[in-house]
This record gives structure tokens, sequence and C-alpha cells, in this order.
């Protein structure tokens, strides 16, 4: 049987008055590259229909797929070949993807579908790497690349390798270069409140870890490697976690399998959100879920001078309350002064809800009087550099806790 560019092959072949069916031994459509264009397609077993009357051609998969181009796809389902061109419904599988449509359209190169749902497994295993749906889409096998945009302003993207899903306009394969480039349109804001439902409404990327809390952050830009499971997500602003928000330095994040973050370096942290009382730089830190981060970072103490020293938080982290809390400590050989009249050595603290820091260890009054010795002496306090104020009583003790005075 021989309609337009296809040639059919069969043992028996039935006559109705309105069509001819049968299942073939042989069929295959030839490549036109004029206008419309068609691909090649071919198959041994498959059920076809010819309808007159409506100029259609069928075919229709029975257990062998259609292949399609240069054996670089593969059809389950029908193809429909009219004077207008090839269409096609059911599922195309190529280069470890599905593709599924109620309508496909056919160039001589390309796969295109107005509505589809998209699915892509990791290379060399059976688990799913990526996976959206409600998409328009084109593949082109001259280019080697996959075109996706989403028909509902944004579509669910699911990652589950990384137990993550994200939100996105628009998203391009590189076949060969086994990667994934996203998009979206949302912009981030300033003015919301942290840890509340709006919060996660300028948010494109979340965890769906159980162990994360929700962990979500917005990411304009982002880059799927296919084969290691491995996002790069690209121009983040901050990221909100417990009452605080961080700031990574390059604008950037990488997630991989089971949600694991990669640690941020020389980012910034400001908290609490709300006040804002505490800018950590240079930081070091490990986001392990909303309401869980560690790491160490410095912060700059300024005197009522306006004198900036920078000291160290060894350790940074987020107590039961989920408040951030950090510990330093600070050597007597650097020199560290609470003003011009008080050095200081020993250890500080940092509660994000309070904007002083509190200091535990030995001052020292830096007097001219040359009768009086300098001794250090034992305190802890909250310190407002501002209005120093250091508790003394009449239990004051030295650094070796010997007891001070008369």
């Amino acid at each position: 049987l021989d309609y337009l560019t296809s040639k059919s092959y069969s043992d028996q072949f039935i006559f109705f008055p309105d069509s001819t069916k049968g299942r073939t031994t042989s069929f295959e459509n030839l490549e036109e590259r004029g206008q419309p264009g068609v691909p090649r397609s071919k198959a041994q077993e498959v059920d076809i229909a010819f309808y007159p009357q409506k100029d259609l051609f069928r075919a229709t998969t029975i257990k062998e797929r259609i292949q399609f181009f240069r054996d670089e796809a593969q059809l389950t389902g029908s193809l429909y070949l009219q004077p207008e061109g090839m269409t096609g419904r059911g599922d195309m599988d190529f280069e470890g993807a599905t593709l599924s449509s109620k309508k496909f359209r056919y160039d001589p190169r390309k796969i295109l579908a107005d509505t589809a749902e998209f699915k892509l497994a990791q290379e060399g295993l059976e688990n799913l790497a990526f996976r959206t749906n409600n998409v328009s889409a084109e593949i082109d096998f001259d280019e080697r690349a996959g075109d996706f945009k989403s028909n509902g302003g944004e579509t669910k993207i699911d990652f589950p390798a990384n137990q993550y899903i994200c939100f996105m306009d628009e998203f391009k394969w590189f076949m060969d270069k086994n990667e994934m480039e996203l998009s979206s349109n949302r912009q981030a804001t300033e003015d919301f409140v942290i840890d509340t439902s709006e919060d996660k409404n300028y948010s494109n990327f979340f965890s769906v870890n159980e162990l994360q809390d929700s962990l979500n952050f917005l990411a304009p830009k982002a880059i799927y490697d296919i084969k290691e499971s491995v996002i790069l997500c690209d121009r983040i602003k901050f990221i909100a976690v417990a009452d605080s928000k961080v700031l990574p330095d390059s604008g950037r994040v990488v997630v991989r399998k089971r949600a694991k973050m990669d640690p941020l370096s020389k980012a910034t942290l400001i908290s609490n959100y709300v006040t804002q009382y505490h800018r950590i730089f240079n930081a070091e830190m490990q986001i392990n879920g909303k309401f869980d981060y560690e790491g160490e970072g410095d912060i700059a103490y300024v005197d009522g001078n306006k004198m900036e020293q920078i000291i160290h938080l060894n350790k940074i982290e987020v107590d039961t309350t989920n408040q951030t809390i950090g510990k330093g400590k600070i050597p007597e050989e650097d020199g560290f002064m609470l003003s011009p009249f008080f050095a200081f050595s020993g250890d500080f603290e940092l509660a994000a809800n309070d904007k002083n820091l509190t200091f535990e260890g030995g001052t020292q009054i830096m007097h001219s009087c040359e009768s009086l010795s300098r001794n250090w002496f034992k305190f802890r306090a909250p310190i407002d550099p501002q209005d120093i104020y250091i508790p003394v009583d009449t239990n004051m003790r030295d650094l070796g806790m010997a007891k001070l005075g008369a």
C-alpha cells in the first residue's frame, strides 16, 4: 500500500467501504524535506488504516515501536500521515527520555508538541532524574537540544534523586552535554516576613527531604547536571534559614543527591531577619535544613569612637528556640579593646535577639596613673559599645581567680 511518502507491506489487507486496514510485515515512511516536511519512520509489524475520503493514513504500534529519524527516537502509539504532514500521539523515547503527548507534530528532524509530559532517567540507571508536565516541547535532533516552555506560567519540575522540586518558566536540554538550563521570571523581594507562607510565595526551589522542613529559596537560573544529579542554582539573593537570612557570596548554591547542599564560602549572614542587629561576613556555612545551619564567620565590633575591630565567631548555630547564636574567643595578643579605656581578652557570645554581644573574660583599665597597677579582672556582661559599663563588686577576681581589693 503506497500513500504519499509511505509504503506498507502486508500478507493481507482488508478492504472496507470507507477504509483499508491490515497488519504489516514492513512499514516505512521516507524523509521529505519539502513543504510539508516529514521524518523517516519505519517498523516491521504495525496495524495500519487508510481512509481515502479523509486522505488520512494511520499506523499504530502493537509490540514493536516505530523508529524515527536515524533510529534516534521510538514511538509507542500512533502516527498519522496526511498531505498537511505527519502527526502522532503516545510516547516518544529518545536519549533516556520519554516525551508523552496526545498530539505530536513532526518535521524531518524535529518532534514538536504544544502540550506534553517529559521524563528523563539518570544515565545508566532506571532511576528518574527529572520530570515535568504541561509544557510545550521542541526536540531538534540536528541541534541535539530540546526546548521546553510552561503552558501555565510556571511548571513544576521534580528532581527525585535530589529530593527537590522547583518551578520554572522554561528549560533547555543539551543532550550531548547531558545538562539542563532552567530559568524563571520570579523576582526576589526584600519586604516579606520570614518564616511565613509569604516567603514561600517568592521561592521556586523547595526541598522535599523530610528532615529539612521545606527549606526553600529563589533561584531564577539553574543548571542541572543529569549524569551527576547536581543542581547548580544561580542568582540567589538570600536563603531564609531559622531567624536569619544567608547571602551566598557568588549567589550560587549547589544541591546534590538526597538534598545535600554544598558548604557556602565567604557568605554573609544577617541575623535576625527582623531586627538585623548582626551582620556576619566571611562566613563558612553549612545549611542542613530550614531551621538548621552551622558555621563560623567574622563580625565587626564598633566602639563609641567608631573604631572598628574584626572578631571571629568560631561557632554559629541555631538553638532550640530557632534563634541564631554564636561563640568566639579573643586572645590577649590580639590587643582587642572594648573602648580606648578597656582592654579585653576571653570569650564572647552572640544571640540574634540581643543587640549587644556578651563578653566573658578579663578586662584591663587603660589608665595613666603610674601609682596604680593595671590588673586584669574577670567579668561577664552584655556590652553596649556606645555606653560601656563593666560590672564591679566586692567579689572581684583576677584571671587566676585570686580575689582583688582589700
